[in-house]
């Protein structure tokens, strides 16, 4: 029944788009016409389906194997919701498991750390920084080479551990896939070699060493990964410099998370290349709230106007943060022209 209504009903998205776009004569007909025909196929197609249990690596489910896509996308946000039903169907996964299985948790201080203690089976948990781990990394350093830490296991051994990847979320990851392959029998040795390996995600805090080492974080917009990216900044050693449009597409706060990131730019860094004159406003009102020094704050039109400028507020050995980068419908010297 929830597909037949998924078929006859997401169909009606495309007809009420042709009346907010003020479709008239033979337009208006196709988008009629289309619209019934794509509800017909949807009702038929739901009638039609099989529906069973579906099991996805321990996760069950009552599904149609062949579900659209469009459907599974409705169906995840109905059934999910909230971040407790997120966690109550992960868990679903360790419930699951044999007696004999095993789960690795890495530790979140929240919702992880709720499903670790009450899992029955054999459990490991990693995490960053001293607690009651089974795994951890400690003395965390970062610079031209990356990331560097120590990696720590509760048998007592250690090893250096260096990667190319950025960021505490990114630690945090490795030390739980450290965690699982210690337990499935590699050496401290050979887990090492294997992080060595571990390549970044293209404009995800993506370091490009060089005389002056670049993070170019291009592909984030939203305030935690954006706060997460300036603390990796701060980490790096000489002087600090952000070149950002700031956050888009955030809604009705957008100006309210660009005020804060502004604030947080003040924090960590020793000069800001804003892009975009009206749309980082905020920032500049957040960098001016926190005292910082309006004569290293320089606003451009462009991106490239703002790459000619690095060299006025940094040198070798520094670091610049290149922090999300603007749709083509947000450039302003397109618009201004």
């Amino acid at each position: 029944l929830r597909y037949v209504f998924h078929g006859g009903l997401i169909p009606l998205i495309f007809l009420i788009c042709a009346y907010a776009l003020n479709f008239k004569g033979f337009w208006k007909i196709a988008a009629w016409v289309f619209t019934g025909v794509l509800i017909a196929l949807g009702i038929a197609d739901g009638c039609i389906r099989v529906i069973g249990v579906e099991t996805v690596a321990g996760i069950t489910r009552y599904a149609s194997v062949s579900a659209p896509v469009w459907a599974e996308i409705v169906n995840s946000l109905l059934t999910f919701g909230t971040v407790a039903n997120v966690a109550k169907t992960k868990y679903e996964l360790i419930s699951a498991l044999p007696k004999d299985g095993i789960a690795v948790f890495a530790s979140d201080g929240a919702w992880v750390d709720k499903m670790y203690d009450k899992a029955p089976c054999e459990k490991l948990k990693s995490g960053v920084g001293e607690g009651d781990y089974d795994m951890w990394a400690e003395d965390i350093d970062v610079g031209s080479f990356g990331s560097r830490f120590t990696l720590k296991c509760k048998t007592g051994e250690s090893i250096m551990c260096e990667t190319k990847l950025l960021g505490r979320h990114s630690i945090s990851n490795l030390v739980l896939c450290c965690c699982a392959a210690k337990r499935l029998g590699l050496t401290m040795d050979e887990i090492a070699a294997g992080v060595e390996k571990i390549k970044p995600v293209e404009h995800r805090l993506q370091l490009i060493p060089g005389e002056l080492n670049v993070i170019d974080d291009a592909f984030n917009s939203n305030p935690s990964g954006a706060k997460e990216a300036l603390n990796v900044l701060s980490s790096f050693p000489g002087k600090h410099l952000i070149i950002t449009p700031g956050m888009v597409e955030m809604g009705e706060d957008e100006d309210k998370y660009n005020y804060e990131l502004g604030k947080q730019i003040a924090e960590a860094c020793d000069a800001a290349i804003l892009v975009g004159p009206r749309h980082t406003k905020p920032i500049l009102q957040g960098m001016l709230k926190q005292g910082f020094d309006e004569s290293r704050i320089l606003t451009v039109t462009t991106l490239d106007e703002a790459t000619t400028h690095i060299r006025d507020y940094i040198g070798p050995g520094d670091a610049v943060l290149f922090e999300n980068d603007l749709p083509d419908n947000y450039n302003e010297s397109e618009q201004k022209n």
